[in-house]
This record gives C-alpha cells, structure tokens and sequence, in this order.
C-alpha cells in the first residue's frame, strides 16, 4: 500500500470526526485585543493621511487602490 493509498484511505476513515468537530469551532476569526494597536504603531502615519483621502485612495500608491 502507497503512502497516498493510505493518507487519503486516512482521511476518509476520520471524515465524521472531523465534521462534528468542524460544529465546534467558531465562524469568525478573532484577534486579541492588543492587535490594532500593533497594527496602529507599525504602520506608515504619512501613508495612511494620504491613502486616507477621497482623491488618492485609489492610487497604485495605496494598497487596495486600482491599478
């Protein structure tokens, strides 16, 4: 018996077991608390003024503008 024969033979074995435990986890994902401070101190304060405008949000310069 190959190795993949017997990963997949595996994972079909485990299928229920890993969909009851899929009913136990949580649907969003959750960052602590102190997350969007890091974010804040980390990030680029003249960057974010200009990408902050009407005008230059959707300049390549910015990160989801249009390009």
């Amino acid at each position: 018996m190959g190795y993949a024969t017997e990963f997949i033979g595996e994972v079909k074995e485990t299928i229920d077991d890993r969909l009851e435990d899929d009913e136990d986890r949580p649907r969003i994902e959750v960052f602590p608390d102190e997350f969007d401070l890091w974010v804040a101190a980390h990030e680029d304060h003249v960057r974010a003024i200009i990408c902050g405008t009407p005008e230059f949000a959707a300049s390549p310069f910015c990160g989801p503008g249009l390009h």
